[in-house]
């Protein structure tokens, strides 16, 4: 907060929580409903103002987006070292793909969301993964039957994943089936 603000340089309570949680909030709707105003008030769509300002509020959806997809990675990382099995990582995915669709339906342009596409394929991967090695880890040494019941786990992590848009070529899953034959 700027020394010459109305708070006098305090923050504010807003500002205090913003900072707290280290997140940003995304301008990118209000700019569009002050566009949305402007037009409503006779001003032209092409208005030079309101093109600067529609790509300004494009381009904070896409930083908006980045941050989303980083935080994922970051909480994906933490959750590893408390010996998560995958969850995180697939509920990180799912997180993605609803800010992808929210910025699509915004009109972000496609070619802007390809970055945060990637990543959401590579975190369900990342899942998938994580089942698996903790899958061969939990097996070892145990029954037929608690095996079978480890290799179905780890094909559903793959099918969740293949599903919700992984390649089947994608070359983790050549290293998924030896530790499935392993488990078998």
């Amino acid at each position: 907060c700027a020394p010459g603000s109305p708070s006098g340089g305090k923050l504010l309570p807003l500002e205090e929580e913003e900072e707290e949680s280290g997140e940003q909030q995304d301008p990118s709707p209000a700019i569009r409903r002050m566009i949305e105003l402007a037009v409503s008030m006779s001003v032209s769509k092409d208005h030079a103002s309101l093109r600067r300002a529609w790509h300004f509020a494009l381009d904070s959806r896409a930083a908006s987006l980045a941050r989303t997809l980083a935080l994922s990675w970051e909480r994906s990382r933490q959750s590893l070292t408390r010996g998560d099995r995958g969850e995180v990582p697939a509920e990180a995915a799912r997180i993605m793909d609803a800010a992808i669709a929210e910025a699509a339906a915004f009109g972000l342009p496609r070619a802007k969301l390809t970055d945060a596409q990637k990543g959401a394929v590579e975190l369900r991967v990342e899942g998938a993964w994580r089942v698996a090695t903790s899958q061969v880890e939990y097996c070892k040494g145990r029954s037929p039957a608690v095996r079978a019941a480890s290799a179905q786990r780890m094909e559903l992590a793959m099918a969740s994943a293949i599903g919700g848009g992984v390649p089947q070529d994608h070359p983790t899953w050549k290293k998924v089936r030896m530790m499935l034959d392993q488990v078998r």
